[in-house]
């Protein structure tokens, strides 16, 4: 999450994504650590900072997508009552609780396809 490289931010993204879904209740509590979600946090700055200044289309794809996954992130751990829950969610109404950031539509297929 720490590459300067859009496509690569992309990947990772879509690795954590698949990690989360599928991964064991231990590899999703690592996953919504202070650490890892302070990382997280970084990158949605970063590359805010970014689109709203030099607008590459690999950085405003990775923007878009770390927005979109936070919210699914959210959705996904919402019927539980536990830490990543909380923190997913708590993420999640953080940035949608800041004024200059917009949220991507729900459908973002076509992000993915060329992955």
């Amino acid at each position: 999450l720490k590459s300067k490289d859009g496509k690569k931010v992309q990947l990772s993204l879509m690795l954590i994504d698949v990690c989360l879904r599928n991964g064991t209740p231990s590899v999703q509590s690592m996953l919504a650590s202070k650490n890892f979600m302070g990382t997280y946090l970084n990158l949605v700055n970063n590359l805010r900072f970014k689109w709203t200044s030099h607008r590459s289309n690999d950085d405003t794809d990775a923007y878009t997508l770390s927005l979109h996954l936070i919210r699914n992130w959210a959705t996904l751990f919402a019927h539980r009552n536990d830490q990543v829950a909380t923190t997913f969610l708590s993420v999640y109404r953080h940035l949608k609780g800041q004024p200059d950031i917009q949220f991507p539509p729900e459908d973002l297929s076509n992000l993915t396809a060329d992955y």
